[in-house]
């Protein structure tokens, strides 16, 4: 239940409707408030706010008016201008960023803003047809749809600046690091939250299998429900996908091997099954390697004959690198799961350090091709990421990234100066692996 209740809480993050129709009820609630201490007051409530009001009901409703028409108008050059950025975000950065852009909450809440101020005057508006009983001109209402009009002023110069801002290069892969630190934070703890030993792990004797019942990407998994199944039902599950996979129908998502080596009861199948978040992309949930690829796609469609922009690449290589190195600080999560009497119940199909190595460097490595300076920022990312880490497998992993840089230059016809370049922060990285 948790990954789902994650998924559509990712799903309204990454949506321009939630918000701003949130805000559009709260502007609902705001006008019938303001509305009731007008009628509530009366002729005193008219008196506080009268000189910041218009005297008469027809030059106040010619106000509201006009502000209502007025955010109508901006909401439409808003919708506009996002629309175009959105399409330059997915020709420059890559389709899968707009995921990225979506999430922003700056426009979410100028859209939102622009939106309330719109109801609240259209409401005020409505108010002045109704009975004797409300006053000729709501003072207090007026005056805050005036104000309102004011902020939604100031909200638009804002977000002319934040979609400026935010299509800059640089804002792009800070908001994508930025995710791939929230996913590395959910994904491995602090080592000392670890514990030092490793469970033993029985066989699996003539397991039953459970089977996909939709095609689509492995979004996230509810671990500590499918956990606690195995814990009252004396379970081992081992998990033959992992979050960002691609999943088709009817393919085998665990292997089940229950106490008495019998076959799964329906309910049971039917409670793992549901475990499983699927949808149509993949997404930062529980999927550090897809916000780890975010960076890469930016870094490889900057390597590109048609964009031709090694300096982003660079920018993205030394965020990949301090990714990587948070990485090397934490514990990779353990295989295994056991139940609180230390039974292994859950054995987890996860990535290691070396597959996030491979997976930060691989593509870029291959499309670098006769960019010196890539090839050089690569060597010194990975000379970087070596002073932080602690197991033979982690040096071993950026050692092989090394030696597949190195092999790549020797096919390539280089001048001898950035040959001796290459080769000497090859050697200062092995040093640094060497040193630890």
């Amino acid at each position: 239940m948790r990954a789902h209740l994650a998924k559509y809480w990712d799903l309204l993050r990454s949506s321009y409707w939630f918000l701003p129709a949130v805000m559009a009820i709260a502007a609902t609630v705001a006008a019938c408030l303001t509305l009731y201490i007008d009628l509530a007051g009366g002729t005193s409530a008219n008196r506080v706010f009268a000189d910041y009001a218009p005297t008469d009901a027809e030059s106040a409703a010619r106000v509201l008016t006009l502000i209502a028409g007025a955010m109508v108008t901006i909401i439409s050059l808003v919708f506009s201008v996002v629309i175009v950025i959105l399409t330059l975000a997915s020709s420059q950065f890559g389709p899968r960023l707009l995921y990225t852009f979506m999430r922003q909450q700056g426009t979410q809440v100028a859209l939102g803003v622009f939106v309330a101020v719109f109801i609240y005057s259209l409401l005020i508006l409505s108010s002045f047809k109704m009975g004797p009983d409300i006053p000729p001109v709501p003072a207090l209402s007026t005056v805050i749809a005036l104000v309102s009009a004011v902020v939604a002023i100031g909200v638009l110069i804002f977000f002319i600046h934040h979609m400026a801002d935010s299509i800059q290069a640089p804002r792009v892969i800070a908001a994508v690091r930025h995710d791939l630190a929230v996913a590395i934070d959910r994904y491995a703890a602090p080592q000392s939250e670890q514990p030092s030993s490793f469970p033993v792990l029985p066989p699996l004797l003539a397991p039953d299998v459970v089977r996909s019942n939709r095609e689509g990407f492995l979004q996230a998994c509810d671990f500590e429900g499918v956990l606690h199944l195995a814990t009252q039902h004396d379970l081992l599950v081992r998990f033959r996908h992992r979050p960002g996979d691609f999943i088709l129908r009817d393919a085998v998502l665990v292997e089940v091997q229950t106490a008495n080596g019998g076959a799964l009861s329906d309910e049971l199948r039917q409670s793992i099954t549901t475990a499983f978040v699927f949808g149509s992309r993949r997404t930062v949930i529980q999927d550090v390697e897809f916000a780890l690829s975010q960076l890469v796609e930016i870094a490889v469609r900057a390597l590109s004959p048609g964009i031709n922009d090694p300096f982003t690449a660079c920018t993205c290589i030394d965020n990949l690198s301090g990714a990587l190195a948070e990485l090397a600080r934490r514990e990779m999560p353990r295989d295994v799961r056991s139940d609180e009497h230390g039974t292994p119940r859950l054995v987890l199909d996860q990535t290691d350090f070396a597959g996030f190595v491979d997976a930060a460097f691989d593509q870029i490595r291959q499309q670098a091709g006769t960019l010196v300076g890539v090839q050089i920022r690569m060597l010194e990312a990975l000379k970087a990421v070596g002073q932080f880490v602690h197991t033979v497998e982690q040096r071993a992993a950026l050692r092989r990234q090394a030696n597949l840089i190195l092999e790549g230059v020797a096919e390539l016809q280089l001048a001898s100066g950035d040959r001796d370049a290459i080769h000497a922060r090859y050697r200062d990285t092995l040093a640094v692996l060497a040193a630890g």
